[in-house]
């Protein structure tokens, strides 16, 4: 299931057990590219897995409360807490 997080609606952090938020931009090329990837995880996952597509360039104030500083950017939460973090991806392989 694909939402949309912006300011207004982080409670959603807080809905499933695991959450995915992947910081990314359409301009992002590298973002583009692990879109299947996240979208496979979140249906391996089934239901377990919320991902959370976050869009920089529109919700400028929630990537600055997760000190993204590059893209894309993903952070797992596990109820509500940051557990994981990858920001920095020098080779995909699929």
């Amino acid at each position: 299931m694909r939402t949309q997080v912006d300011v207004s609606n982080h409670t959603l952090l807080t809905v499933s057990p695991y959450v995915l938020l992947n910081f990314g931009a359409p301009w992002c090329g590298l973002c583009r590219m692990v879109e299947p990837i996240m979208q496979r995880l979140a249906t391996e996952w089934n239901g377990s897995l919320q991902l959370v597509p976050i869009d920089v360039d529109q919700n400028f104030l929630l990537a600055y409360r997760f000190q993204v500083k590059s893209l894309p950017t993903l952070i797992l939460c596990k109820d509500g807490i940051e557990v994981e973090r990858l920001s920095y991806f020098p080779v995909l392989r699929m």
